[in-house]
């Protein structure tokens, strides 16, 4: 039988297939507290943007990547990956990446190592060495010792109005990646991968269109405001700032991936790309759904179609996503019949305390791990379901009306769930 792609469970209503090689054919992966995505372009090159997971990521679910980047039937027979972005240096971003490219063994299967072609990455540790920053599970040595037979880096900085501050720096495997042998302006702030046109006559162009935007040190000013006319303050990280966004475009259609982008981030591509974020078709929303991103002016500007969230199931560390930022996005998304259940997180202390004493009054069945308590039946829609000391709620809601938006909150525990999220734009 053939494999259906992106869902487990009970077969999906049969369609009028999409030619593949007339489309951006995009899959988001369940990597819980993570991000992953691959995207074969129509003329079957494979791009893998980020591939990282916190270290207890089930095993089960990085195997899932590995089958569908080496299925022939949607990779292709050449088993390999002609450009791997890495936005940041965030281990949850990229430590999974030799693991699923790698020739791996699970389950006595042995996976067949892929050749990764050209790395894009943010943030050169030095000169000297590139990928200094990516550290995590060994990847930048694999990468320096021609494991994946890489054969070009490259550093992007695309953060200003001014061309003269945006280049992107090259090395090779010639000499192990040691010296920078090139470094290139990026005229008009887009930096293209790969471009083409489709038989159809459909013209496509994969790019980035920001990269290192704290190259120097420091926070942006007038980063906008809050629904509650409070500016807002970008609390996040410098390399979660620096994130590479990654741009797709086919007949006037668009998809964006924002990795760990904050308002720093965020303020450029509203200031300076405005022309290139509008209308997307597909957005991955930035840091998923933390509340140092998805500002008011980026949500408006980009007004996307489809929204995806990359978060753990129950995640209670980062408290990801936020009420806040579900319903900004929740306030531009297309239409669509299809209902969407959204887990997200209200700060609110008081709520909060007051909640877990209510709960606790009541002698409901409660399950506890560390400071977090959830509850052991979980509620219908709208109804906290878990608390965190006092920091904050956890929430379950059915969004029922016709908006086309998904909260990447996959659960691990039910066989009936996506294992990952099957987009196609074109």
């Amino acid at each position: 039988m053939k494999r259906k792609i992106g869902t487990t469970g009970p077969p999906m209503k049969k369609t009028k297939p999409v030619s593949r090689d007339e489309v951006f054919d995009i899959i988001c992966f369940y990597m819980g507290q993570g991000d992953c995505s691959l995207i074969r372009c129509p003329d079957g090159k494979i791009v893998m943007i980020d591939c990282g997971s916190k270290s207890d990521f089930q095993v089960d679910f990085v195997k899932i990547v590995m089958d569908q980047v080496r299925d022939p039937d949607w990779a292709g027979r050449r088993m390999r990956i002609d450009a791997l972005i890495l936005t940041h240096k965030d281990i949850d971003h990229y430590n999974q990446v030799g693991w699923v490219l790698g020739d791996t063994i699970i389950n006595k299967r042995k996976y067949k190592k892929l050749k990764i072609d050209k790395i894009y990455f943010s943030w050169a540790y030095k000169d000297h060495s590139p990928l200094g920053r990516y550290k995590g599970n060994g990847l930048n040595r694999v990468v320096y010792d021609g494991f994946f037979k890489t054969s070009e880096l490259y550093e992007v900085t695309i953060c200003s109005e001014d061309d003269d501050e945006n280049f992107y720096k090259k090395w090779t495997s010639n000499d192990s990646f040691k010296d920078v042998v090139a470094e290139v302006p990026i005229a008009g702030r887009k930096y293209t991968l790969f471009n083409g046109r489709t038989p159809d006559g459909k013209d496509w162009r994969i790019s980035l269109i920001a990269g290192n935007v704290l190259r120097v040190k420091g926070a942006l000013k007038a980063l906008g405001k809050d629904e509650d006319q409070q500016p807002l303050i970008d609390g996040a990280t410098e390399d979660n700032a620096r994130s590479l966004i990654t741009l797709l475009e086919i007949d006037g259609k668009k998809a964006l991936f924002c990795g760990d982008a904050t308002f720093s981030t965020e303020r450029f591509l509203v200031k300076s790309q405005s022309a290139l974020i509008s209308n997307v078709q597909f957005l991955l929303v930035p840091h998923h759904g933390s509340d140092w991103a998805s500002s008011i002016p980026f949500v408006s500007a980009t007004k996307p179609a489809q929204v995806a969230v990359s978060s753990e199931y129950m995640e209670h560390t980062h408290l990801h996503p936020r009420k806040r930022v579900i319903t900004r996005w929740l306030g531009k998304v297309g239409k669509t019949a299809q209902p969407h259940v959204i887990d997200y997180w209200e700060m609110d202390k008081v709520k909060a305390y007051d909640t877990l004493e209510d709960w606790e009054d009541q002698g409901l069945g409660l399950e506890n791990s560390s400071s977090f308590t959830w509850l052991s039946n979980l509620p219908g829609a709208d109804i906290c379901y878990g608390v965190k000391g006092r920091l904050g709620l956890l929430y379950r809601a059915q969004v029922s009306k016709d908006l086309k938006a998904t909260a990447f909150a996959i659960d691990p525990d039910n066989p009936d769930t996506p294992q990952f999220l099957n987009y196609r734009i074109g």
